[in-house]
């Protein structure tokens, strides 16, 4: 298999670069003409040659784009080290050719706040649950309004006349802004709650518009007249509930832009840790964390629980 050493094309870049420099000084303008002319054949060299040797790989390669949960499977708060060996991965794998999507509730300003330099290790993002398929330097490609907007309001004049009145914070995310409190064109809303009491004061409220959908990552009863579904995030932890439109789902914003240019024909593989990647684990021929709940692990399909994001993508290399 060829190989581009970039050390080595920094090498010649620095020597052709000191060699023009050194004509110039000494007013050899015709060795001036001719470097330059070398470094600047010589890099569109580099440059289509990597372009062609990235194909090649593309059809060795077995799985050509992985799609990857964000909290947990690929950035482990808890775990540095495997954070660094999971990262380190993900950029052998982009370096030979594949491509790898990042999948999270996430907003892209909150997801940029822990891992700052996003587009040196994904392509695109899928964020906000599914309503949002952006590129990984913040340009959205494609993007729902958050449906339902009469409910928000609804949920804030109830929560108002309840006793943790004003212990709640109210984030609503917009492409690539956040938002204090409820806004429209919203892509999710995010409720942080001062005290696990206040969450389930939040519940039962919110019950009478989720009905039995009411649980961790549950989808929207169908018998309700609305069109948003619910997620509890970590109830015992963060006392977070975020509300998304009905039809955001990770395997939902991967299948809309399948046909899109960049993904096209390509096959692809998920990984995930969590109730809400069982979608696109399933649909897309995906893996679990051996961290993962049962729940998750049972859904996968056989032999497809793998230790990290850095051991699935070496089984492929």
């Amino acid at each position: 298999m060829v190989w581009i050493d970039r050390l080595v094309i920094k090498t010649v870049v620095l020597a052709i670069a000191v060699v023009t420099a050194l004509s110039f000084t000494e007013r050899n303008y015709g060795v001036v003409a001719l470097g330059i002319l070398t470094l600047v054949i010589y890099l569109a060299i580099v440059y289509f040659s990597e372009k062609v040797i990235k194909a090649l790989w593309r059809e060795e390669l077995g799985i050509k784009c992985i799609v990857s949960d964000f909290d947990y499977t690929l950035f482990l708060h808890d775990s540095p080290s495997e954070t660094r060996k999971n990262l380190r991965a993900v950029r052998r794998w982009r370096k030979r050719g594949g491509y790898f999507i990042i999948a999270s509730s996430r907003d892209y300003a909150d997801i940029v706040r822990i891992l700052p330099r996003i587009h040196r290790y994904a392509d695109y993002l899928i964020l906000n649950g599914g309503m949002t398929f952006m590129t990984a330097r913040g340009k959205v490609i494609q993007s729902e309004d958050l449906g339902g907007a009469y409910l928000p309001q609804m949920l804030f004049e109830e929560f108002d006349d309840t006793q943790f009145s004003g212990a709640y914070a109210v984030i609503g995310y917009r492409d690539n802004e956040e938002v204090q409190g409820f806004a429209p064109y919203s892509r999710k809303y995010r409720i942080w709650f001062e005290r696990a009491e206040d969450l389930r004061i939040a519940e039962s409220i919110l019950a009478k518009y989720f009905s039995e959908s009411l649980s961790f990552f549950a989808y929207t009863d169908v018998r309700k007249n609305h069109d948003l579904h619910l997620s509890w995030i970590n109830p015992n932890m963060t006392n977070v509930i975020e509300i998304f439109g009905k039809n955001a789902s990770k395997e939902h914003a991967i299948a809309y832009n399948c046909n899109s240019s960049f993904i096209k024909n390509r096959k692809i593989t998920t990984i995930g840790d969590d109730i809400n990647d069982i979608g696109m684990i399933v649909e897309f021929d995906g893996y679990a964390l051996e961290s993962a709940p049962e729940e998750v692990k049972n859904a996968t399909p056989d032999g497809h629980v793998v230790a990290s994001v850095h051991n699935l993508i070496d089984s492929i290399l």
